[in-house]
């Protein structure tokens, strides 16, 4: 694989590659500097440092951002996967579900037979009740 030139290039390789750095600007930053400009970065075990002469090298996070947000907000390519994150942002969530795959025909409620014979929504089921949310947490870097 060629290594692209440019920060946009860049950008957008890590997007496609590593969902990961679609949520946070941070991750993504970290992610680009090791893997395109890992010569200005120290390495000491499971560490990584950044000599603070080599600043001057890197590309910046704004930078990093901007590239991002055209890619995401402009051109609709490699969205967020985390719910939040696109609310954050602003990303419409239609234009969100499609990149993750879902289907919009698809979101109707379905309905289910009840143990009476009757008929109910799935959100009505008692089954539905008992489910509780999984609230997912990011963190920026992880080890």
């Amino acid at each position: 694989m060629q290594k692209p030139k440019n920060l946009f290039k860049k950008v957008e390789h890590c997007l496609e590659k590593y969902e990961e750095t679609r949520n946070s600007d941070i991750t993504l930053t970290i992610k680009l500097w090791v893997i395109f400009y890992r010569d200005f970065l120290v390495f000491s075990g499971s560490e990584v440092f950044i000599r603070l002469n080599s600043l001057w090298d890197l590309p910046r996070e704004d930078h990093i951002k901007r590239d991002r947000a055209r890619i995401q907000h402009e051109e609709g390519r490699f969205l967020p996967t985390i719910e939040e994150v696109r609310k954050l942002r602003g990303i419409e969530e239609e234009k969100w579900r499609s990149s993750l795959g879902y289907n919009p025909e698809m979101r109707a409620v379905p309905e289910t037979m009840n143990k009476e014979g009757g008929i109910e929504t799935l959100r009505q089921s008692p089954m539905f009740k008992e489910v509780k949310p999984i609230k997912k947490h990011h963190s920026d870097f992880e080890k």
